[in-house]
């Protein structure tokens, strides 16, 4: 009578079954780690990211707060321009204000319109330089 080799075959199992735990284990624990650094360096990214932006807003809305001021010392030196044209005469008549204030944009009445010069090659600005 031929006996089976039932220990040999249990252990043989039990190994097959230990190197396959083994390697799930080891399979889970690179997985694991590998969505514990990507969510690391996403959050490093995203940090850097957002930082980035409000140093663009920041640098856009210094731009535009210079062009605005820029804008009202012009228009404030040009109102002291005409006041002081306009101060230089004794009897002021409604022809010395017209010609006082006809190079004024938007002058007496809304009478006087600034013009724009507008090129007629795209990417260009009316003088010849490039935008």
């Amino acid at each position: 009578m031929v006996v089976p080799d039932v220990p040999r075959r249990l252990e043989a199992a039990a190994m097959t079954a230990h190197r396959w735990y083994g390697s799930m284990a080891l399979a889970a624990a690179v997985l694991i780690l590998g969505v514990f650094a990507t969510l690391g360096v996403t959050v490093v990214i995203t940090g850097k990211e957002r930082r980035s932006a409000q140093q663009v807003i920041q640098r856009q809305s210094d731009l535009a707060a210079a062009t605005v001021a820029a804008e009202v010392r012009r228009y404030l030196d040009t109102i002291d321009n005409v006041a002081a044209a306009l101060g230089s005469h004794d009897v002021l008549s409604p022809d010395e204000f017209d010609r006082a204030t006809s190079r004024v944009p938007g002058g007496p009445r809304g009478r006087h319109r600034a013009r724009v010069r507008r090129s007629r090659r795209p990417g260009r600005v009316a003088g010849g330089r490039r935008r």
